[in-house]
């Protein structure tokens, strides 16, 4: 439903909504969007709105009470103030009928909330965004939440994608150089496989011909495709039309994010059995598709923190 309050949600709003909703943030967005449903509250809640900002914070909370008065509720529920009290964080009464009161039909105290700290505030326009408060999710799992996630996708998780992966982080870090300062990465580049053992290693030769490149997979450890890992991604590039398809006919609502590495639609053939000659040309084929591919992406699609 963000999307009917935000029509047009940037990348970073959906990634840290996907990611931490339901869950103690707070995001702050322009109200200026015309579309919005926020324009259609009624005429007193939306001067009351408009008169304390040109924005309007949302939330998904996973209070139990209100998910069930949510299900309910044909439309948001307004909040009142959280203000500090001598030994918690709680909703001041008082406040919260003075400030909405006219607005509702029953205010009920809940007491001090379970969390030693109040919901974290976070502010985004477009790209940009900045903590106004850090509160119960604290700052480093905040920018975690905004990082950009490509999952690269094979069969067995040892050969090619454990490939792709090393190389996409490597060519994420050279291009968006400024982004890669302290704390999270900005972007990151993960793998998986359709069909794979847990805890593999990468295979020696796929080992090798990274580390003709500069890079390190002796610490691969390979792992299967699942939801989570989907879910959180931003973009899912599979090796082979079969890997994708066997992605989508269990997970069709990911449908807009699982595409083929080649932007031609070639499969890359597996190396796995092939000698080192094989594993050089399959990565040699892997990196030309990320060059297309990282070309194509621009500092939008990273968190710009103020």
């Amino acid at each position: 439903e963000l999307k009917d309050y935000i029509p047009a949600p940037s990348p970073i709003l959906q990634r840290v909504a996907t990611r931490l909703w339901p869950g103690p943030l707070n995001i702050k967005v322009s109200l200026q969007q015309p579309d919005s449903l926020a324009k259609q509250f009624p005429v007193a809640l939306q001067s009351y709105i408009e008169n304390h900002d040109t924005e309007i914070a949302v939330r998904v909370a996973s209070h139990p009470a209100i998910d069930e008065v949510q299900k309910l509720s044909p439309g948001p529920l307004l909040t009142g103030e959280i203000l500090r009290l001598p030994n918690s964080w709680a909703c001041d009464s008082h406040s919260a009928a003075t400030s909405v009161g006219r607005f509702a039909g029953l205010i009920v105290d809940d007491g001090p909330t379970a969390l030693s700290t109040p919901a974290s505030m976070l502010q985004v326009a477009n790209n940009h965004c900045r903590l106004i408060r850090e509160g119960a999710i604290d700052q480093a799992d905040i920018r975690s939440a905004t990082s950009l996630i490509i999952l690269l996708v094979c069969t067995g998780n040892t050969c090619r994608s454990p490939m792709a992966q090393a190389l996409l982080q490597e060519k994420l870090r050279e291009k968006f150089k400024p982004f890669f300062t302290a704390g999270p990465p900005p972007a990151i580049a993960l793998s998986a496989g359709t069909n794979a053992a847990s805890g593999s290693g990468a295979s020696h030769e796929a080992v090798q011909a990274m580390r003709a490149r500069g890079l390190d997979l002796s610490e691969h450890m390979s792992r299967q495709v699942n939801q989570d890992l989907l879910a959180n991604s931003d973009l899912i590039l599979t090796m082979t039309q079969n890997h994708r398809q066997a992605l989508l006919g269990r997970w069709p609502q990911y449908t807009h994010k699982v595409m083929l590495l080649s932007s031609g639609g070639r499969d890359v053939a597996d190396p796995f059995g092939g000698s080192q000659q094989v594993y050089l040309a399959a990565a040699a084929e892997i990196e030309h598709f990320l060059d297309e591919l990282v070309s194509d992406l621009d500092e939008h699609w990273l968190a710009q923190w103020d």
